[in-house]
């Protein structure tokens, strides 16, 4: 691959992910009456794939101090998005459901990506599959390389 080539390749790679970083940054309704952040859908996603997890749990999953979890999940519970109750078997440790509007905001999220998804592979859709694990190789060493140098600051 000439230099040249490699370097728009590069500057492509590089509008695809601050592109992709502008969708991360905007607020959406799906489906409820309450702007959600990325980070509150996120965490809807969460619960919803580990229904009755708990404070804990959450912020394990979700690689955030239980503080961080904490203010997130008030959040979403003064947003009607999740119900915050005691386990039935201890008075101290709270287990996380999606309320109605929760789920509802759940599902559309997904709708969301998979549109999105499906969207982005009409793009490849054309390449045989030689050639898109090429790609996949690439961008992964990409992405670990990256990680790596974001490490070391």
């Amino acid at each position: 691959m000439s230099l040249d080539l490699t370097k728009q390749l590069i500057a492509t790679f590089k509008k695809a992910v601050n592109s992709y970083n502008q969708l991360e940054q905007t607020t959406l309704k799906f489906g409820t009456k309450y702007e959600l952040h990325p980070a509150e859908i996120d965490t809807i996603e969460l619960i919803a794939q580990n229904e009755n997890c708990n404070l804990i749990t959450l912020a394990k999953i979700s690689g955030v101090t239980r503080g961080t979890t904490s203010k997130m999940v008030r959040r979403l519970v003064d947003k009607r998005m999740v119900i915050k109750e005691y386990a039935p078997d201890s008075e101290k440790e709270y287990i996380l459901q999606l309320t109605h509007q929760g789920k509802i905001a759940q599902s559309n999220h997904q709708k969301y990506v998979n549109e999105i998804d499906e969207q982005i592979s009409v793009i490849f859709a054309d390449l045989p599959d030689s050639v898109l694990k090429e790609i996949l190789a690439k961008s992964n060493e990409a992405a670990k390389l990256l990680k790596q140098i974001a490490d070391k600051r």
